[in-house]
């Protein structure tokens, strides 16, 4: 227990009185008043200690109510945080139960009821603000609560008149059911989010309108959505205009179903097997757009009858698109089995042509060749030629060496695609006028390759044209053949590069004879060297690069002539050359029965008129 301290200690009735002679005699005034003064000193210290008493009583009852404050104010909190009550009433009730369980609590304490009530009263406000702040959670939660489910409502309920026939029964019972909701918003504090009358209107109008948009299959039933949309007021300008854009996106999907629908008899599957010629393909075509297809078929008409202006336009341009397809596609599909045939064609006269090249026991008879299986008129042309081939080969036709400038004349032709195969008729320039050919350089009349085999062409030339053609005419299809056909353009380029090189001063070509033998000659031996090239791995840029190692032209070859040498070449020539007597030079005969106007205008005449003869005949009869 605590001491008491001494209260004027030293002090008071003990205070050391000062010394002095006593009296002689007693004085009752002196003893009355020691003795009142001992009776005051006691009462002093009573009240003392109950003071004292009292102040420790109260500062324990402040300690308690403080550690009591901190404890009820984490306990009501955490109530209050657990607490999903969605209405005052209820919260009121359980808030009570959890204030009496700490009330209850705190009597149980080891304290003066006094200290009980002090506490409890000291706690009263906290529990109040406790009470009342749980009380305005609880109603909002409910509040929100409510809220939330008339804002689904509302939502449901525009969804659900948005869908409605106009004038059915229940679109009378949404709308009430929604004025109601609005009507009680502002007395029930309801958050209904961006939901307002005019908000709710509009979606409504936006969704039934897309319903409208989203139904239509038909282009009348786009024009009819339209029309509906047009008229919905409670509509912005800018969702209206949104509209138009989407409704004009719709007709051209529909357009685009409807007229792939009426199209699909001009189908490209039908190419080949049901449709096998060009006027078959435009027979239906016809049928298409000219409506009889539809006849017979009351939903494709009814299609058709839909298509407004646009729709018929690009019905029509469908049509034409899918027959030109249709016409591509049978034209592609009669090429491949062409060129299939062609190939059988093609392999066939090769390997023919190879054993009557080479004789012996392998050397087709004529007989054999008429029963080798050629395939179309282009293999009838072969086995002509293939005959013609055997029979040169027979009374011993056979040259080595081509003549130069025909050669020449081939190389170009095939390089520039005015040759395409060995059995194409041609007129060369060098031979126009002669006896089976134009009068003029042709690519459609003359001669072919074969027909020269063996005559100005010979076997090794003829058989290297041969490839070259292969190689070009499968250089779409064959990525080798292609490398190929790259590989001797770029030869090409090589030889008319060195072309002066080898004939010498353009001015004196055509007066130097061997000139066109030296570039035949040259032409043949870089080929050669060019094709081994080729076969051993080289490129064409190591081939024909002059700073390459495999350059095919090497320093010391001879084909590079001199002015010099090219004046001597023209002099021997002119030296060689006779003079012309009057039979030579002297026109030709006129036939018999033509007239002498038609002899002077004829073919045989004028050519004799432009070849020079003329001047000489005429110098000579002079």
């Amino acid at each position: 227990m605590p001491k008491i301290p001494l209260y004027n200690q030293g002090q008071g009735a003990t205070t050391r009185m000062a010394t002095g002679a006593l009296s002689p005699r007693a004085n009752v005034g002196a003893f009355t008043a020691l003795g009142q003064a001992q009776a005051d000193q006691a009462k002093q210290a009573g009240k003392i200690a109950f003071d004292f008493g009292m102040r420790e009583k109260e500062r324990e009852t402040r300690r308690i109510y403080s550690e009591e404050f901190l404890k009820l104010a984490s306990e009501g909190t955490q109530f209050n945080i657990n607490n999903k009550d969605t209405n005052t009433e209820d919260y009121k009730s359980n808030y009570k139960t959890f204030q009496e369980g700490y009330e209850n609590r705190i009597n149980t304490l080891n304290i003066t009821k006094s200290q009980k009530a002090s506490i409890l009263q000291k706690l009263a406000p906290t529990f109040a603000s406790q009470n009342i702040e749980g009380q305005q959670k609880a109603y909002a939660r409910g509040t929100a609560i409510a809220s939330a489910n008339d804002r689904n409502r509302i939502q449901t309920i525009i969804e659900t008149k948005s869908v409605l026939p106009e004038l059915h029964p229940d679109q009378i019972a949404l709308q009430n059911e929604l004025n109601d909701i609005f009507k009680r918003q502002p007395i029930d504090g309801l958050d209904l989010g961006s939901f307002t009358p005019q908000f709710v209107e509009n979606a409504i109008a936006k969704r039934t309108v897309v319903q409208k948009l989203n139904a239509a299959s038909s282009l009348k039933e786009l024009n009819e959505a339209q029309t509906f949309a047009e008229g919905q007021t409670d509509l912005s300008p800018e969702q209206l205009r949104s509209f138009r854009n989407d409704f004009e996106s719709q007709r051209a999907r529909v357009r685009l179903e409807n007229v792939a629908t009426l199209t699909t008899s001009l189908s490209l599957e039908d190419v080949g097997t049901e449709l096998r010629t060009p006027e078959q393909i435009d027979a239906r075509y016809n049928d298409l757009i000219s409506g009889k297809v539809f006849e017979n078929n009351p939903a494709l008409q009814a299609i058709f009858d839909d298509l407004d202006s646009q729709g018929k336009k690009e019905f029509f341009a469908k049509a034409e698109k899918d027959k030109n397809s249709m016409q591509s596609e049978l034209t592609f599909q009669q090429s491949q089995a062409k060129r299939v045939v062609d190939e059988a064609n093609d392999s066939l006269f090769t390997d023919t042509k190879t054993d009557i090249i080479n004789g012996g026991p392998n050397a087709p008879s004529i007989a054999a060749i008429n029963k080798l299986a050629f395939q179309g008129e282009d293999g009838e042309n072969l086995r002509e030629q293939l005959i013609e081939l055997a029979t040169k080969r027979a009374r011993g036709e056979i040259v080595t060496d081509s003549s130069p400038i025909i050669y020449r004349g081939i190389s170009q032709g095939i390089m520039n695609g005015g040759i395409k195969s060995v059995t194409q008729k041609f007129t060369l320039p060098s031979e126009a006028g002669l006896e089976g050919f134009a009068n003029r350089a042709s690519n459609s009349e003359g001669k072919s390759i074969l027909d020269r085999q063996g005559i100005t062409i010979s076997d090794q030339n003829a058989e290297d044209f041969e490839k070259d053609l292969r190689a070009k005419n499968r250089s779409s299809v064959s990525s080798e053949d292609k490398a190929r056909t790259e590989a001797l353009r770029r030869f090409d380029e090589f030889l008319q590069g060195n072309k002066d090189l080898v004939m010498g001063n353009p001015a004196f070509q055509k007066f130097d004879t061997t000139s066109e033998t030296r570039f035949y000659d040259f032409s043949q031996q870089m080929r050669r060297r060019f094709i081994k090239g080729l076969d051993e791995g080289a490129s064409p840029d190591q081939l024909l690069n002059p700073r390459s190692p495999e350059y095919i032209l090497k320093d010391d070859d001879f084909y590079e002539i001199s002015p010099q040498q090219q004046l001597n070449n023209i002099k021997k020539a002119l030296q060689k050359r006779e003079e012309p007597t009057l039979a030579d030079v002297s026109p030709p005969p006129r036939p018999q029965g033509m007239s002498p106007s038609e002899y002077l205008n004829s073919e045989e005449y004028q050519l004799w008129v432009t070849s020079g003869k003329k001047a000489i005949f005429d110098e000579m009869t002079q």
